[in-house]
């Protein structure tokens, strides 16, 4: 291979190495919107209701007032819900809520868990009537409540998860 061939592979590495670099940052800025982005809007909820004894008809208020984007970070999102591959249901999140129910338990923590549990459904029933379709809830909605039970600091939350996916982004980055 010729000088200008070398140079020409290197500058193809040094691209795919980018590219790499710009997909991570990506992915990155979406984890911080994840699960600490799903545990600072339910504190901005808590604080909305009144706490956790409020009853559904102010979570259902708060839960409009998140999708007009008039509560937390006035984007109209509702963390915590909506998936680009599992569109019905996630199953990760299905398992996640299962273990939290049995460390609020050992914990005593139902009082929180059963809020988090009525704001998955008053806000799945309050997107269906606004967007004609419920998300299902994510794996991030049940993350922070987890997360919060076993003390992990919340400026954690996204490294941790970071933590358990770098293997496969880097295996993808191989492989491509």
């Amino acid at each position: 291979m010729d000088i200008a061939g070398l140079s020409s592979v290197m500058s193809m590495e040094k691209l795919q190495m980018n590219v790499g670099y710009a997909m991570m940052a990506k992915v990155m800025d979406a984890m911080e919107m994840s699960t600490e982005a799903m545990a600072e809007m339910m504190d901005a909820v808590l604080e909305e209701t009144g706490g956790y004894e409020a009853d559904d008809s102010r979570i259902r208020q708060a839960v409009q007032k998140i999708m007009s984007g008039s509560l937390y970070d006035r984007s109209g999102l509702v963390y915590g819900f909506g998936h680009a591959v599992y569109t019905v249901s996630d199953p990760r999140a299905e398992v996640l809520r299962a273990c939290c129910m049995e460390v609020a338990k050992e914990q005593d923590h139902m009082k929180e868990l059963d809020y988090y549990m009525r704001f998955e459904r008053i806000a799945k029933e309050v997107m269906e009537e606004v967007k004609g379709k419920a998300l299902p809830t994510n794996v991030d909605f049940y993350s922070g409540f987890a997360y919060g039970m076993l003390r992990i600091p919340r400026d954690l939350y996204t490294p941790l998860f970071v933590c358990s996916r770098v293997v496969g982004w880097v295996a993808h980055n191989i492989e491509n």
